[in-house]
């Protein structure tokens, strides 16, 4: 039987067997066909393939992982639209979830783990959200659409926890904006400009042209090659350090020498903002959050990466994990006081509303300092202590770390 690696996609519409128990038999067609008549262009246009259609959910299977997820990305802003044009009862709200993996191709189907854990995936996901797997995060081309880490989460016969992502698109941003204007709703159906990626089939066909654009440069002399020349050496010294990190990471080697090497590495190409914070991706399954940060914060130094959502979600990752008073959260709490400030006065009101016991210590040392009238809350408080509490018979501690968590209990008021 074939095998081939495709990003599978589900998609399928929030409440549709309720609302099939209370409309008419018409009344569901026509909810269905309004649903083909808004999606089905949009898979077309990002190079998706529709494998099998069961009432309201479509199975639909892509080349490219980036197009897949634009694909998601561009299916919520068309029923946006659709919904502001429409009453309550005709709106449709979707969800859409994607893995990507080596499937069995069989007929006109496609089987395989990476289809089951798709559609378990969307029985997870929200109305009007596309979430994705860690295959997927990793395989896309990240810089093109805005995301956010949700977690780990366990699914019926997957032996494995798996790593969820969300597509993430501020309303008021400029991308979102810049969607806004290349997707069009018309009574014939959604116009889609945006441009597909460049991985999967796209990449092939960039690759050719490539060819008679580098025999143009070829053609046109020796200084078009000077001006090319840098370009082609930094990149290649990215490589040969991505190159070098992966193979200690392979090669099971002692922490410290992986340090030591990607200290060196650095320090060889101390301008290169992509090598930290590549070297942060490569190494963030594998170390604490606090080393990964800081290496997402020295390609801050070197001038890139403030604005990806990743850099703040790995310091968030450290306050879920340390006490306020570790040197690991304070020199977070620092960078992030000069990167992101208003980020992290959001983070702090919406960590305080958890149960995370880190996060609310973090939480509160950030909010005491504009003296926040809520850390008063008597309420709050005794939540606080039912956290520290339930971290201390749960965690397996030291005395003396168990002593310092003791040392965080409030006297409620």
């Amino acid at each position: 039987m074939q095998t081939k690696n495709l990003a599978i996609m589900f998609t399928d519409i929030k409440g549709f067997t309720a609302r099939t128990s209370s409309d008419s038999r018409e009344g569901v067609a026509r909810l269905l066909k309004e649903h083909d008549r808004l999606l089905v262009p949009v898979f077309r246009h990002f190079g998706g393939v529709i494998i099998k259609t069961i009432g309201d959910a479509f199975l639909v299977t892509f080349e490219s992982p980036t197009d897949s997820v634009l694909c998601g990305l561009t299916i919520q802003e068309v029923l946006r639209q659709h919904n502001a044009r429409v009453v309550e009862k005709d709106r449709i709200d979707v969800r859409v979830a994607i893995n990507v993996g080596e499937v069995q191709l069989k007929e006109d189907d496609v089987l395989g783990e990476p289809v089951n854990l798709a559609a378990r995936l969307e029985g997870i996901t929200e109305a009007g959200e596309v979430y994705f797997t860690e295959s997927v995060y990793l395989s896309m081309k990240r810089q093109e659409v805005p995301t956010a880490e949700i977690g780990e989460r366990v699914f019926k016969g997957i032996p494995y926890p798996v790593r969820v992502y969300r597509v993430l698109l501020d309303p008021q941003s400029d991308q979102a904006k810049e969607l806004t204007r290349q997707v069009e709703l018309t009574e014939k159906g959604p116009v889609i400009h945006v441009r597909r990626s460049l991985d999967g089939d796209g990449y092939q066909r960039v690759i050719k042209l490539g060819v008679f654009v580098l025999l143009a440069l070829f053609v046109a002399g020796a200084a078009t090659w000077m001006w090319v020349r840098p370009f082609k050496i930094r990149r290649e010294a990215r490589l040969k350090a991505v190159e070098q990190i992966q193979t200690f990471i392979k090669g099971g080697v002692p922490e410290y020498d992986v340090w030591d090497t990607l200290r060196n590495i650095l320090a060889e190409n101390p301008a290169d903002p992509e090598i930290p914070f590549q070297a942060g991706e490569i190494l963030g399954k594998r170390f604490v959050p606090g080393a990964v940060f800081w290496l997402y914060e020295e390609s801050i130094r070197r001038g890139g990466h403030t604005s990806d959502p990743r850099v703040f979600a790995a310091a968030a990752r450290v306050f879920e994990r340390t006490l306020p008073d570790e040197k690991e959260a304070q020199e977070t709490h620092q960078a992030v006081k000069t990167y992101f400030p208003k980020k992290r006065q959001e983070w702090a009101g919406e960590a305080l509303e958890g149960e995370n016991a880190y996060a609310l210590l973090n939480a509160r040392a950030i909010l005491q300092e504009s003296n926040d009238p809520r850390l008063d809350d008597p309420a709050r408080v005794k939540k606080l202590n039912v956290c520290l509490n339930k971290l201390l018979s749960e965690g397996d501690f030291t005395p003396e770390y168990k002593e310092k968590i003791r040392s965080y209990l409030q006297n409620p008021s």
